[in-house]
């Protein structure tokens, strides 16, 4: 017969052997734990350095992905001191024609630019058999911005001063050009130049914010409330600029396919908006449109497009800068074609100067009164004989764009994409590719799943853009 004692004993002993249990079996799972997650980044430094190098990798867990279906999954990379390096997105897209492609696809966090691809041979229907040909078509897109769209060389005319912008018959003045929609992070884009004596002679690039409370571009950045990769942007902005005043043309700056240039010591942003609204700057100089006749222009077409005037609209910054960004409006900047199936598709876009002659044109033909829906009614051939009066450029200062980008190289494509690629402004397109011959429809696939991915993140980072 047990004593009291002995009964308090056997307890003791008894919770003693159970503590000890608990802490092999919770000592145990933490091991195993441990030895799966070690597995487990084995895993994922395997698969996921070739698109984007990282100490360690993490599943992103969020209810935004069930709005993309075509996104299986997608992981967060982090460096040595467990700062977000970028996504490594696992993509399946499925083509019209049912064959799709599998990607892994690497995104570098600050600047967006597309570290890497690879491809997943598991589709039942592969859209890329060739490894060789997928090399291609990585080649062309690795080292993109995202999002992303095809160059069209075919429809760009083949006269010289299309191909290069020179500088030649200038005339004095000030003249200036800002891009009509915003960044991500809400800044809008002006270059402004002198010319004296037939040269550019002073030349600024900068950019105000849709935010009146946040300061230019350039004064940010001095600040540390605007970052970029290597010098701060004032001085790379400088930089630039400095450059463009010694070559005389923005052509020269050797501008890549993702927007950067090895030209300018010091430079590692993207220059392409700089580059386009210089060139604006030159035709507009050529034609004599100097800063003044902008502005008073750009104040014409906020009053047709907003029904107010900018003033009233209260979008005239203290410097005297119209904010505005048209987003919303990509009428307004791009000319686009009717096809047959009566879907607009746009080709090109347009600066301040050409859409203000535009307007003049429709004026002068007597349109510009007209009801819209009398345009809305009128048969695709006749909508296509309107766009093509209306644009007043010819050939002049449009970017071109590549038609098969709105799907009209797809003859099973029915989307009605109103000025946009991959259902983007095209004025947020930030990297122009040139799909290697005979490979459009693989590129064109592919550049969908970054586009994608560009959508989801955006989604997620509840980018301003």
């Amino acid at each position: 017969m047990m004593t009291r004692n002995g009964i308090r004993r056997f307890v003791f002993e008894t919770a003693i052997v159970m503590i000890i249990a608990a802490i092999i079996v919770v000592g145990g799972y933490f091991v195993s734990r441990s030895k799966e997650n070690e597995r487990l980044q084995e895993e994922y430094i395997r698969d996921f350095t070739p698109v984007l190098p990282a100490s360690s990798y993490a599943p992103l867990n969020t209810a935004i992905l069930k709005d993309y279906p075509d996104i299986k999954a997608c992981y967060l990379g982090y460096d040595s001191e467990h700062n977000i390096a970028g996504y490594v997105i696992d993509i399946d897209r499925v083509s019209d024609d049912n064959t799709s492609v599998h990607l892994l696809v690497g995104i570098d966090y600050e600047s967006s630019l597309v570290t890497g691809i690879e491809h997943v041979s598991d589709e039942e229907a592969p859209l890329i058999t060739d490894e060789n040909a997928f090399g291609m078509v990585k080649d062309c897109l690795v080292g993109s911005i995202i999002p992303v769209a095809i160059s069209d060389e075919g429809d760009v005319p083949d006269d010289d001063s299309e191909k290069q912008v020179l500088t030649g018959d200038l005339i004095n003045g000030v003249y200036y050009a800002q891009s009509m929609t915003a960044d991500k992070d809400g800044y809008i884009d002006f270059v402004e130049i002198e010319v004296s004596k037939g040269e550019i002679s002073r030349i600024q690039w900068d950019a105000f914010n849709i935010d009146p409370t946040t300061k230019l571009r350039s004064l940010s950045s001095l600040s540390g409330a605007y970052t970029v990769s290597g010098e701060n942007w004032a001085t790379q902005s400088y930089n630039v600029c400095h450059a463009m005043l010694e070559l005389q043309s923005p052509e020269k700056l050797a501008m890549k396919s993702d927007g950067t240039t090895q030209l300018v010591e010091g430079v590692t942003c993207n220059i392409r908006k700089f580059v386009e609204l210089a060139k604006e700057c030159i035709d507009n100089s050529k034609a004599g449109f100097d800063k003044k006749r902008y502005f008073e222009a750009l104040g014409n077409i906020v009053s047709r497009v907003k029904g107010k005037t900018a003033e009233d609209l209260g979008i005239v910054n203290e410097d005297g800068y119209i904010v505005i960004s048209f987003q919303n409006d990509p009428d307004v900047y791009t000319l686009t074609k009717t096809d047959s199936e009566g879907n607009k598709k746009a080709y090109a876009v347009i600066g301040v100067r050409q859409i203000e002659a535009g307007y003049q044109k429709q004026q002068e033909e007597g349109q510009d009164d007209k009801d819209p829906q009398d345009k809305e009614d009128k048969k695709p051939e006749d909508q296509d004989k309107d766009t093509e009066k209306t644009n007043p450029t010819g050939n002049e200062s449009a970017v071109n764009l590549d038609p098969g980008e709105d799907g009209k190289n797809d003859d099973n494509d029915k989307s009605d994409l109103v000025g946009s690629i991959d259902d983007l402004p095209i004025a947020e397109i930030s990297t122009f590719v040139e799909a290697p011959p005979g490979f459009y429809r693989e590129v064109r696939t592919v550049v969908t799943s970054l586009n994608t991915c560009y959508k989801f993140l955006k989604d997620y980072l509840n980018w301003l853009v």
